[in-house]
């Protein structure tokens, strides 16, 4: 199945001495007003420094694509460097601007509640705490945006082989916290060229291999998707959902969604766990997972699992 695969990386900035800082100021361009560079995007968000990464239709080009905007962006803020950290407590001193204390008030979805996430959490951690997470989250340009079943279904099956695997190889402590605030399971938007699965952090970013691993997973899914692999894991009541009686009685459409292929419950829990328990309490769901992937997959789950990596080594940049 075609699709194009893109994403929206956010990074927290470091000084020579380690401290972090605020992008604010250093990266010369708001959200609102974008420095355009090739097919990418720059400016900060918060206090993270965000970009956009030119949509890409094939592995190659992903990785290509991935470097050209981190080389860019290592340019622009020197003499700071971008990290993969996925959380951080910033100084106050680095908290000053109004700006700090913005939370984005797009509206996320929730994949099984098939509701708007809340955002009133969110928006009171960003008054009151210095605590920040950056993520990285994956935009996957397809016509199943266009149908809500199908949008929902697909971030479904991420989670399952994406989010999944991800917990098998992003191990950091801070990725950990990340995931208590954000990059909850089924979390996605559904923009104009498809499904914005917004449950990845920013450590793909740190390796061209993880880029490679992430796409290639991601193609996976899609394949899985044509053949309708979902009906695997998921049973949707549709005469429950067509009736009348059902929505007149302020039905939950959540309620006519089964999950009869895994635990979801647990799968979802899986992300709020530390690796060690949840390779001891989620067992099952991660061996039914890497039954269902490629060998070549498989594999490099298995050596890129808890390595970390040295982002400007990995892709050649200078600071």
């Amino acid at each position: 199945m075609p699709f194009s695969f893109g994403s929206d990386p956010e990074f927290i900035l470091s000084d020579e001495k380690g401290k972090f800082r605020s992008a604010i100021g250093i990266v010369k361009a708001s959200k609102e007003k974008r420095l355009g560079v090739g097919g990418s995007h720059f400016f900060y968000d918060n206090v993270l420094a965000e970009c956009t990464v030119e949509p890409s239709f094939s592995r190659d080009q992903a990785v290509e694509n991935a470097k050209r905007s981190l080389k860019t962006y290592a340019e622009i803020v020197r003499p700071f460097r971008i990290t993969c950290l996925a959380s951080a407590e910033f100084d106050e001193s680095e908290m000053k601007h109004k700006d700090a204390r913005k939370a984005g008030c797009e509206v996320e979805m929730c994949a099984y509640s098939l509701s708007e996430v809340p955002s009133g959490k969110i928006k009171k951690l960003f008054r009151k705490s210095n605590f920040r997470t950056a993520g990285g989250h994956v935009h996957l340009g397809t016509d199943m945006g266009g149908s809500h079943e199908q949008s929902v279904m697909l971030v479904r099956m991420l989670d399952l082989f994406l989010g999944v695997s991800s917990l098998l190889v992003d191990r950091d402590a801070p990725s950990v916290h990340r995931r208590k605030i954000y990059g909850l399971p089924g979390r996605y938007r559904q923009p104009v060229h498809g499904v914005e699965y917004r449950t990845m952090g920013n450590f793909w970013f740190s390796s061209p291999s993880l880029v490679e691993l992430v796409y290639d997973i991601c193609e996976y899914v899609m394949k899985a998707m044509k053949e309708r692999i979902y009906e695997n894991f998921w049973t949707v009541d549709r005469e429950r959902l067509e009736s009348d009686d059902f929505w007149n009685a302020g039905g939950d459409p959540a309620k006519c969604h089964r999950c009869h292929g895994y635990d979801v419950i647990l799968m979802k829990r899986m992300f709020d766990l530390e690796f060690k328990d949840m390779v001891s309490q989620a067992g099952d769901i991660i061996n039914l997972v890497l039954s269902l992937l490629p060998d070549g997959i498989r594999r490099r789950l298995s050596d890129l699992g808890g390595r970390s990596f040295d982002l400007y080594e990995e892709w050649g940049l200078t600071f």
